[in-house]
């Protein structure tokens, strides 16, 4: 099950009890009555605090098929139920989507696919045969295969491009569907691969039925996963296909989609190149509850040597801590000011490291981000040799919840 119906909804408060006891009775009987054997019954993600404007969402997985009317049908099912739900949820913004293909609301007829249908390229066929534990076949047809496949075909169809990524070139194959379905067993899925492959070429081979448990492992941690520990699990990213198959893999692994095959994988060497959140960055700090006596927008008054000035004479932590907190300057000195100042302690160095992590990422800050790194890094080095004291109390869990999600403990484990 490759395919899925995505559901959101945005306003500026929350569902009432009356609205939630008709969407549960109105997703009860879609469950009830559901004609289709195979897919999912109607997911609903729970409520995130950190999102508060997004009241109702959620993605439920259809039936894929070689006929893919069945996965059609399925999908306007589901439609007919958000159709219902929509006429409850009232003031809302809806995005519904059958994978990339948006649907379109009518008021007549609710939630439809757009004229031009549904573009299935992420649709991959189911095989035949049982692939259960197969046995891997001679390693020069796999690759005779492979050759011809991309000898055979056009350059229009199978091209090797070349992709800038922070100013160096990197050659990746890139295909169409239709060339992609002419390979038929795991273990030319996983030669292709070990080569270099476009994304939306691996988001393919994570998605087939054909994709052997150690092809899969192999792509998650090519995808640098770590990366993404601090999005939203159930959020849909645009322009993060990264993200995507990361989900898709976890998701598949944790239904037992992908095939047991003979094919190896050691994921030991890819985890160690991993930059995970170091531990210290997530402790919390035992001490002090702190509170405000200087307002934000006094603090975001000041400015150059006089923010600087107000920064050095801080006689103790709390009002050191009152100033850092509030910081949304552009200048690097001052948060060096920060950390190097004898008031700074355990607390206010993980605000600050936060903060800058934060702006690092931000187009509001996008000239200054790199900037940030080397203060980041000095953060770390102190917080690692202990040089500053816990006065403050301070959980980066609690405020700043560094870790959305966990990555599962048996995408550790070598495929063997």
């Amino acid at each position: 099950m490759g395919v899925s119906i995505y559901y959101t909804v945005s306003r500026s408060y929350p569902l009432t009890e009356v609205e939630t006891k008709s969407i549960e009775d109105i997703v009860k009987e879609y469950d009830d009555s559901k004609p289709f054997k195979d897919g999912e019954d109607f997911y609903v993600y729970d409520y995130d605090d950190e999102e508060p404007e997004e009241i109702f969402s959620g993605a439920t997985g259809l039936p894929l098929e070689d006929d893919t009317m069945l996965t059609i049908e399925a999908c306007l099912y589901w439609a007919k139920c958000l159709t219902k739900i929509r006429h409850v949820i009232k003031d809302a913004e809806w995005s519904v989507n059958m994978d990339e293909t948006e649907l379109e609301w009518d008021e007549i007829d609710g939630w439809q696919l757009p004229m031009d249908g549904w573009n299935g390229s992420t649709c991959i066929e189911q095989p035949d045969d049982d692939l259960t534990c197969i046995e891997q076949p001679d390693e020069e047809i796999v690759d005779e295969k492979i050759t011809e496949i991309l000898e055979k075909t056009s350059t229009d169809c199978i091209t090797i491009q070349k992709e800038e990524n922070k100013g160096n070139y990197s050659e990746f194959l890139k295909m169409p569907f239709e060339e992609f379905q002419k390979f038929t067993t795991p273990y030319e899925l996983h030669e292709i691969a070990c080569r270099s492959c476009s994304f939306e070429l691996e988001k393919w081979i994570v998605e087939s039925a054909l994709c052997s448990e150690a092809t899969a492992l192999m792509i998650f941690w090519r995808m640098n996963p770590a990366e993404f520990l601090n999005y939203s699990w159930k959020k849909k990213f645009d322009d993060e296909i990264h993200f995507d198959i990361v989900r898709i893999i976890i998701k598949n692994f944790e239904k037992g989609f992908y095939q047991k095959t003979d094919i190896k994988y050691d994921p030991s060497d890819a985890i160690s190149k991993e930059e995970f959140i170091p531990e210290v960055l997530l402790q919390a700090c035992n001490g002090e509850e702190p509170y405000i006596y200087i307002d934000a927008r006094e603090v975001h008054s000041w400015f150059g040597d006089y923010l600087e000035s107000k920064i050095h004479r801080c006689e103790t932590t709390m009002e050191l801590y009152n100033i850092a907190v509030s910081l949304k300057h552009r200048e690097i000195s001052v948060y060096e000011k920060v950390i190097d100042h004898p008031m700074c302690d355990k607390a206010i160095a993980l605000i600050v490291y936060w903060l800058l992590d934060k702006y690092s990422v931000s187009a509001l800050y996008a000239q200054e981000g790199l900037s940030f790194n080397p203060i980041l890094k000095k953060i770390v080095k102190r917080l690692q040799n202990n040089e500053y004291q816990e006065i403050l109390e301070y959980d980066p869990n609690k405020y700043v919840k560094p870790i959305k999600w966990k990555i599962p403990e048996f995408m550790f484990n070598k495929i063997e």
